[in-house]
């Protein structure tokens, strides 16, 4: 359910698996990454933005429930594997930070903008 502030809940869990049929890219993936837990979403549009298979998590097919056990077990027993994706996940996830993002969006803005009034 909603929570004001899950941040708890994902420092005591080594992964966040939402495996969907269909899903924009939720803020509790890069909310996830950002304390360290291993994101494991189905490969589709929207979660894959930020998850990138076997990089900073693990994509699963959609539906299929022996691809989402396969990969729970497999991040909870390869530690290695797990620190390597939540280190990279968490770096991945500064870049969705909004003192980074906000001037981008600004400046993508402004060029739009500025090239609307040339016409």
């Amino acid at each position: 359910g909603d929570q004001i502030d899950p941040t708890n809940f994902y420092l005591a869990a080594d992964v966040l698996c939402i495996p969907s049929h269909h899903e924009g890219l939720g803020y509790c993936y890069i909310e996830a990454s950002a304390v360290g837990c291993v994101p494991i979403c189905s490969n589709i549009v929207g979660p894959t933005d930020f998850v990138k298979n076997r990089i900073n998590g693990i994509t699963c097919n959609p539906g299929d429930s022996k691809s989402i056990c396969d990969s729970i077990t497999e991040v909870l027993s390869d530690d290695k594997l797990r620190e390597d994706l939540a280190r990279n996940a968490f770096s991945h996830a500064l870049s969705y930070d909004r003192r980074q993002i906000v001037p981008r969006i600004v400046d993508y803005v402004h060029v739009w903008y500025c090239r609307a009034e040339s016409r």
